[in-house]
């Protein structure tokens, strides 16, 4: 009897254990249906469009290789009416931007040739450069506290003190092997991608 009373009252957990699951995979499922609600383009189509961040509301973009380069801000607090705000960009600035992170209204833009940009975006109407390096091949940056952290495509990566945004200093570098085309920052770590050299 004790034994059969065990039976059931195992077969009641796991029943109950089996529908919880059952809940949160039709919970989960129905959470990753997604459709589009609208887009955001122009007359050049967007295909230009390099990297982009969203932060507030805003969405920064970057854009390059066309008549349309450099850094775009674009208000989307209203998803069905997404609007250009500002930008800046052009063929001797921001001319081949490739990816961006913003933090306290500045905006990291790496640039292939142009190094790294420090864009005041406080005035998301008129934005401004503060700063720049002269580096070029930059491919990737991400910035944790008062430090920036740059990949390089044949280089790897490269650390700036940002506390200043008007004028960073370099801190130091370290040459991996690959092309370094991203990083990320978590600890004490620097995580690069690096094409064939792997992680």
């Amino acid at each position: 009897l004790m034994r059969s009373f065990v039976a059931k009252l195992k077969e009641t957990i796991i029943m109950k254990y089996f529908l919880i699951v059952l809940l949160l995979l039709v919970s989960t499922a129905s959470w990753c249906v997604y459709h589009k609600i609208n887009e955001f383009s122009d007359a050049d189509g967007m295909n230009s469009l390099s990297d982009m961040t969203v932060v507030d509301e805003k969405a920064y973009l970057t854009r390059n290789l066309t008549d349309v380069r450099g850094l775009q801000i674009v208000d989307v607090s209203d998803l069905d009416n997404p609007i250009l705000l500002g930008s800046i960009g052009s063929y001797n600035e921001l001319s081949s931007p490739t990816s961006v992170f913003v933090s306290n209204n500045i905006a990291y833009v790496t640039d292939w040739y142009d190094g790294l940009n420090l864009v005041d975006v406080s005035d998301p109407y008129h934005p401004v450069i503060l700063c720049l390096d002269a580096g070029n091949s930059l491919t990737d940056v991400t910035v944790v506290g008062d430090l920036a952290f740059i990949t390089d495509y044949y280089f790897g990566l490269s650390i700036y003190n940002v506390s200043n945004p008007q004028e960073m200093s370099y801190v130091g570098s370290f040459a991996i092997s690959g092309n370094a085309m991203s990083v990320a920052v978590s600890g004490s770590y620097a995580y690069v991608a690096a094409g064939a050299g792997g992680l």
